[in-house]
């Protein structure tokens, strides 16, 4: 038997006592020993920390077939086994006696379908890129969970680019059965943008005494904003959902000419088909009258799933959007001075949104000045008060002793 020194299974057993023996290996569950025996320790390493048994193993091993020098040994043992007993924690220069960490294993209940609907969500109700699926760090989390389900499903942008399609038929056919044979009304707005000009279409309806709201289309307008391309357009929207003229009892738009004219165009097509067919039995159809009770009850004009065999009356009507109509209400009701004020403060607004300015602001901490745009509801307020938060910064820009560029700025200011 080897030696105390030479044995390499002393340096991870500490010897307190003549039955007090304590291993020095962390996280050791039962570190109390009572035998010094060297057979006794290399049984309770090889039982209970399989890589420190491994590494007497080895250096053992090599003692054995050396015939260096007790200095070649000491050597050897101390690259190898370079913690001592009071420092057993510390890894050695070559092999760590630091027991591996294990992997943990997860056990979540989730199923492919609930995988997929949860990626689709991501792309469209939470606006996330298609191409966040293929990031690296994303694959990290993503590849255990589809191992997991036993890799029968792919996750890529072009896949859930088709769920995306999918699902989205899903919506339009649902959309298309809750109208069938109902009385809708329409809203319609159009919005420029980064050189984009979007048209969003909105529908709703009474079910049941609810309101239900859907957004038919948010659509690229790459056509003249006249009113016979918005005609078209809501046509075009209204075969993909099955919605039939004499169902649209509203549209409402903002006070635009191309949108007013777009509602009269819709309205007189509606009346000219209704003349070709006067030779049709009118005794079926529904007066006005009826309509609109059935409106305001929430009722169908036909019988759920019955067949559209009555022709009604057509109702379309533009409606002005209200919060428009009351914002062009209120400038015609202010007077002239306070339109003019307005209009200083615009100015006003203006020159402290330039580079010169800018910079001043952000660095006082000062909020950024709003102009307003005149069709956008409280925009113009919202000015205003912004500006009144900048009033005390306005007033120590404008005094004495600022920078000789920025004079001219502050002259302007000063006279507005």
């Amino acid at each position: 038997m080897s030696s105390l020194k030479e044995n390499p299974v002393f340096r991870f057993f500490e010897k307190r006592g003549e039955k007090d023996i304590v291993c020095l290996v962390p996280d050791c569950k039962k570190p109390g020993r009572t035998s010094y025996h060297s057979g006794n320790l290399r049984a309770h390493l090889k039982a209970k920390h399989k890589e420190q048994f491994q590494l007497v193993e080895r250096l053992s091993s090599y003692n054995d077939d050396s015939e260096n020098s007790e200095e070649d040994r000491n050597v050897a043992s101390n690259s190898s086994l370079a913690p001592k007993r009071k420092n057993l924690e510390a890894n050695s220069s070559s092999i760590s006696l630091e027991p591996q960490k294990k992997k943990r294993r997860l056990s979540i209940e989730i199923t492919e379908k609930q995988v997929v609907a949860a990626y689709v969500e991501m792309v469209t109700v939470n606006g996330r890129p298609f191409k966040a699926l293929s990031d690296s760090g994303f694959r990290k989390i993503l590849d255990p969970i589809l191992k997991g389900l036993g890799g029968n499903i792919t996750i890529s942008p072009e896949n859930i680019r088709d769920k995306v399609e999918g699902k989205a038929k899903e919506i339009r056919d649902q959309v298309k059965k809750n109208v069938k044979n109902r009385l809708v009304s329409i809203k319609m707005d159009c919005a420029t943008r980064l050189d984009r000009a979007l048209l969003g279409i909105n529908l709703q309806f009474n079910k049941k005494g609810k309101i239900q709201l859907y957004t038919l289309a948010i659509m690229e307008v790459k056509k003249s904003h006249t009113a016979v391309n918005f005609k078209q357009n809501l046509l075009d929207v209204f075969g993909v959902f099955g919605i039939k003229l004499w169902q649209v009892y509203s549209i409402t738009t903002d006070n635009g000419a191309n949108m007013l004219k777009a509602c009269r165009i819709l309205a007189q097509t509606e009346s000219t088909d209704d003349d070709e067919e006067e030779e049709t039995d009118i005794a079926d159809r529904l007066n006005e009258e009826e309509l609109i009770r059935r409106m305001e009850e929430g009722q169908n004009t036909c019988e759920e799933g019955g067949e559209e065999s009555m022709e009604v009356q057509t109702l379309l009507q533009g409606v002005r959007c209200a919060a428009h109509t009351l914002q062009l209400a209120i400038l015609d009701a202010l007077d002239e001075p306070g339109i003019t004020i307005i209009a200083k403060a615009r100015v006003v607004c203006k020159v402290l949104r330039s580079q010169t300015f800018m910079a001043a602001i952000r660095l006082a901490g000062q909020k950024k000045p709003i102009i307003d745009c005149l069709t956008r509801w409280c925009s113009t307020c919202l000015m205003l008060e912004r500006l009144i938060e900048l009033k005390e910064f306005i007033s120590e820009l404008t005094k004495d002793g600022k920078k000789p560029q920025s004079e001219a700025y502050r002259t302007r200011l000063v006279k507005n």
